[in-house]
């Protein structure tokens, strides 16, 4: 796992560190990677909300949209060190970091194993309200495969915000 940050502004002038992570991998039958705007657009089993079998969303007990886990592939944990320990960073409303990537075999059904490197990149906004320049964090990462099985979690060394 290597780790790259930069300090920006971003459009509204709100201080923004742009963080880079890149991971090694591989993966025996090479089913990584999403196609939302091929194959699996309008798919339930890829979509950012759970759905039902008739592809209605389906909400918890308070009303509220569940988030489908596999709506994405590459899932990102931010922890902040707070005190000498670092503590889980929960975003409002479930936002966070996590995306997904492309399709690494084409097509989707070539068994061929794959073995490589997957690079990430995001912006962390910083002085708006949950981290703040000069904050310690260090992020956990794992990616998921088509059929859904989770890779090994990897973590990275900490960083410091806004330096």
């Amino acid at each position: 796992v290597s780790i790259i940050t930069e300090k920006s502004l971003d459009d509204l002038d709100n201080l923004v560190d742009e963080i880079e992570i890149t991971i090694s991998f591989q993966d025996g039958d090479g089913d990584l990677g999403l196609d939302k705007n091929g194959i699996d657009k309008g798919n339930p089993i890829y979509s950012d909300t759970l759905k039902n079998e008739n592809g209605e969303i389906i909400f918890d007990e308070e009303g509220n949209i569940i988030p489908n886990k596999f709506g994405k592939n590459f899932f990102i944990d931010v922890y902040k060190e707070v005190d000498g320990v670092y503590q889980l960073v929960v975003f409002p409303g479930n936002q966070g970091f996590s995306g997904d990537f492309p399709l690494l075999n084409v097509p989707p059904d070539n068994e061929t194993a794959l073995e490589g490197e997957i690079t990430y990149s995001f912006q962390v906004p910083v002085n708006q309200g949950i981290i703040f320049e000069g904050d310690v964090l260090k992020f956990e990462i794992h990616i998921a495969d088509r059929a859904k099985n989770l890779s090994n979690i990897v973590e990275t060394t900490p960083i410091i915000l806004g330096q």
